[in-house]
């Protein structure tokens, strides 16, 4: 890591520590969004690697107050405790968002990511398992943006084709109907000429 890059981790420290002093609501965003766009910065110019900046922003004592900021809570990039879970939103292969309180679970000897999605207006709360697999992308964050990320998808826990059965009765009208039909059609036709 160069210097430069250290001096912007501990201006990222000052603006952070500056940010749970304030008693101002909008100058403690402005602060705490300044820290995250300069963490993303130096991550986005791979000034450093995600790993060795995750160390040097938690030997710096401040990821847990980056865990404060609207786009996340998380302290590390594996889950601290297995049993409590984490909010996320989660993205599965078929284009399906959904997010919720996750956490590891086994179920028939594999491990399994366990979703507990919230209540929305729309349906229950409920909880579904996903395989490795089926993942293409996690999202660690706030309860916040988890509850309101499941109220706009609106995931639906069951979704079921049952097609409208039909008596043999009323399937035999509807093939006499349209053969009937293709009759009146087929009349209307002009014979092929030969030429």
């Amino acid at each position: 890591m160069t210097n430069p890059d250290r001096l912007r981790l501990l201006r990222i420290a000052g603006a952070i520590a500056k940010a749970h002093q304030s008693r101002s609501a909008p100058e403690r965003d402005r602060l705490l969004t300044f820290a995250f766009r300069e963490v993303m910065d130096l991550v986005e110019q791979d000034s450093m690697r995600v790993g060795t900046l995750a160390r040097c922003v938690r030997d710096l004592k401040i990821i847990g107050t980056l865990g404060t900021l609207k786009v996340g809570a998380r302290k590390d990039n594996q889950m601290s405790d297995e049993n409590k879970g984490q909010w996320a939103i989660v993205e599965l292969m078929g284009h399906k968002v959904m997010a919720g309180l996750v956490q590891k679970d086994e179920m028939l000897g594999k491990p399994m990511l366990r979703v507990d999605v919230p209540e929305t207006t729309a349906f229950s709360a409920f909880t579904q398992f996903y395989g490795e697999m089926a993942l293409y992308c996690v999202t660690f964050v706030s309860e916040e943006v988890a509850r309101r990320t499941a109220e706009q998808c609106k995931v639906n826990p069951v979704n079921v084709y049952v097609p409208d059965l039909i008596t043999r009765e009323r399937y035999a009208e509807d093939i006499n109907r349209l053969q009937a039909q293709i009759r009146r059609m087929s009349a209307g036709l002009q014979a092929p000429r030969e030429d």
